[in-house]
């Protein structure tokens, strides 16, 4: 259960550093 519960956790990071990354291009490429 734990095992499961982190890896979720680590997957909700990745996402999160991606989104990240991806609006920050949205914005340089804006201005």
């Amino acid at each position: 259960m734990s095992l499961k519960y982190d890896h979720i956790i680590w997957d909700w990071n990745g996402t999160l550093l991606d989104d990240v990354g991806l609006c920050l291009e949205i914005i340089n490429g804006v201005l």
